[in-house]
């Protein structure tokens, strides 16, 4: 009586209200406002918490197979975007490099799970280069000419180690009885003979260009006169990189 009073034009069915108590849709206190406020708890088993922490668990591997992916994807895209100007360097599989007069830059891509403290491994001195990838070496030799490791850099941006070494022998700079012609490197290290690999990938960094001198676009390259206070090396004024 008192519902129908608070609303008068809603006449309550008596067979309506006994199904749906029936059926457990409602109950009495619902129907007729003594319910409390608060709503009940939902009520599982241990079975329903073991389904749902299973299903929670596999709902997040999906989320993180689809990060995983899409960080996959933008560093392809990011490494893909590193132009080689044809016999200024090569793409050797496991990285890229190229140079200018002044500068030369190594590109690796890294796996899209990779922790760069906990998987990248990088020594750089003057005349010898490490990197390792997950246990892997990339490259790992005798650089091809000496450099000025306190000068060189390296970081990792969208899945790709970059690195940019300083030629320590470059146009400015030649050492006694050398010229333009020897700041040239033909490859990023010097023969390495422990017979790894089958030559498709060069993992180890001495695949050496098929030139015997230096191409004319190397003499038109861009240089630093003073690298070593020029800003950000490897972005020239082409903007490459």
């Amino acid at each position: 009586a008192r519902h129908s009073h608070a609303h008068p034009h809603y006449t309550p069915n008596h067979t309506d209200e006994v199904d749906r108590i029936e059926r457990k849709v409602t109950t009495m206190e619902d129907m007729y406002g003594r319910a409390n406020p608060k709503p009940k708890p939902p009520e599982f088993d241990a079975e329903d918490m073991r389904r749902m922490k299973a299903r929670e668990e596999t709902d997040l591997l999906a989320v993180r197979a689809d990060e995983a992916a899409t960080l996959e994807d933008k560093s392809v895209l990011y490494y893909d975007s590193f132009a080689i100007e044809r016999n200024l360097g090569e793409d050797c599989g496991g990285y890229k490099w190229r140079q200018t007069q002044t500068f030369v830059e190594i590109f690796v891509p890294l796996p899209a799970n990779c922790v760069v403290s906990r998987d990248v491994r990088v020594d750089l001195r003057s005349n010898f280069l490490s990197i390792e990838v997950d246990g892997e070496p990339r490259i790992n030799g005798e650089l091809h000419s000496p450099v000025k490791a306190e000068a060189s850099t390296w970081i990792v941006v969208d899945g790709v180690l970059e690195m940019s070494l300083l030629k320590r022998n470059r146009r400015g700079n030649y050492d006694d009885g050398c010229s333009n012609a020897d700041t040239f490197w033909y490859s990023v290290c010097v023969s390495d003979k422990s017979g790894v690999g089958d030559g498709s990938v060069d993992v180890r960094g001495a695949r050496r260009l098929a030139i015997h001198c230096p191409p004319n676009a190397y003499y038109d390259t861009d240089w630093a006169e003073d690298p070593e206070d020029a800003g950000p090396a490897g972005r020239d004024k082409n903007r490459r990189g």
